[in-house]
């Protein structure tokens, strides 16, 4: 009894050589069965193994999807196919031949009768073949770097760029200063007198910690701090990145277009059926061994990718600890910013209780809702926090 399957082409080998049937129509047929979105006309296909099998009728239709598969390796990758039982064969066959023999399927009569007559159409259609495997090895590249692109323009979105609010007192210009100033609620003589306060001091010394700006700049009080840190929260800087530049872009796009293949015409008419068979064979093994290979690369860098998606530095968010950390996390905390015992037990416990009623909206409200976090305590857990990743 024969059943249905979608089968994967790469696990189908056939008895006749490619060679046997003509590029274009090949090449028409591939066009078609990807335009089709599948072959109307299943293949014949006996199981030989686990995983494997072998045409019994539909040479000619299961190159094509060989080369559909070549050209696009997703859409090309099922083909529509009959498993044929090993005591309906010959039945099978014999069908597949009544109704196919209108149509002038070439794929019959190979599989009954193998055209032996060696010579330089044979040697000609393998040359066409090499050409094409050329030019859709190079399309493939360019696939794969697109690919590879898209990853990386993806990891870039998800690098920690948020604004460094101690970078900024340090380093930001005066214009970007006033901007972010801005953003904080603090505009005119107020922020005039800040950044002015800011540049002078800065320029005497580096701000090492937020309490050292607070110590050091008249105006800018603990509260006024957290309440710019709470504002600079949701500012983010961006970066570009590209796997490769113009140039190196131009030599992949060009790649392989001056691979040419000639051989003496004189060769071609001494070359056995022996011969051309050894040819057929490695083509087809370097065919299969290239997208064994291609697979392994692409699944080497996904792996790679997941794996530096893993080490992407992502700084300790103050607010996110307070409103998520559990209580060993907390106490883990509270130690590296010097805060311990029996201080440390009671200000998680009134964190612990105070996020269960609902989660802090910022710093100030850990602040105004927690007893015993005030506004310096508050500045000290970030100072010491700001080195954790």
């Amino acid at each position: 009894m024969s059943k249905y399957y979608m089968v994967d082409v790469k696990s189908i080998t056939s008895k006749i050589p490619r060679s046997t049937f003509n590029v274009n129509e090949l090449e028409q047929l591939a066009q078609s069965i990807l335009a089709a979105g599948g072959l109307l006309s299943p293949l014949l296909l006996q199981q030989t193994d686990i995983e494997s099998y072998e045409v019994l009728a539909g040479d000619l239709e299961y190159y094509a999807a060989s080369r559909a598969k070549e050209i696009s390796p997703r859409k090309g990758e099922m083909v529509n196919a009959f498993i044929v039982s090993e005591n309906s064969t010959k039945e099978a066959i014999e069908q597949f031949r009544i109704l196919h023999k209108s149509s002038g399927s070439r794929s019959i009569e190979a599989t009954t009768q193998r055209n032996r007559h060696v010579g330089s159409g044979q040697i000609a259609t393998l040359e066409v073949r090499i050409n094409e495997f050329i030019r859709d090895f190079k399309h493939m590249c360019q696939r794969d770097m697109q690919t590879i692109q898209k990853g990386i323009d993806s990891l870039q979105e998800q690098l920690p760029g948020k604004v460094d609010a101690l970078e900024v007192f340090n380093h930001d210009s005066i214009p970007d200063l006033v901007d972010k100033m801005a953003v904080a609620g603090i505009k005119g003589k107020t922020a005039k007198k800040l950044i002015g306060g800011i540049e002078k001091a800065r320029q005497a010394s580096t701000f090492t910690s937020f309490k050292d700006i607070a110590k050091k700049i008249d105006g800018l009080a603990d509260r006024r701090i957290l309440t710019i840190l709470d504002s600079w929260q949701g500012i983010y800087m961006g970066n570009a990145f590209t796997i490769l530049g113009e140039s190196e872009k131009s030599k992949s796009s060009q790649f392989g277009s001056s691979q040419k293949l000639s051989t003496n015409r004189e060769s071609r008419k001494s070359r056995s059926e022996g011969q051309i068979s050894n040819l057929e064979a490695r083509i087809d093994e370097f065919a299969r061994d290239f997208e064994k290979m291609r697979q392994l690369d692409m699944k080497t860098i996904g792996r790679g990718m997941d794996s530096l998606q893993e080490q992407l530095p992502r700084k300790v968010e103050a607010l996110e600890v307070l409103n998520y950390a559990d209580i060993p996390k907390l106490t883990q905390r509270m130690a590296i910013a010097g805060i311990k015992g029996k201080t440390a037990e009671k200000i998680i416990h009134e964190i612990e209780k105070t996020r269960k009623k609902s989660a802090f909206t910022s710093l100030r409200d850990v602040v105004e809702r927690v007893n015993g976090l005030a506004e310096r305590r508050v500045l000290t857990m970030i100072d010491t926090w700001a080195g954790l990743y």
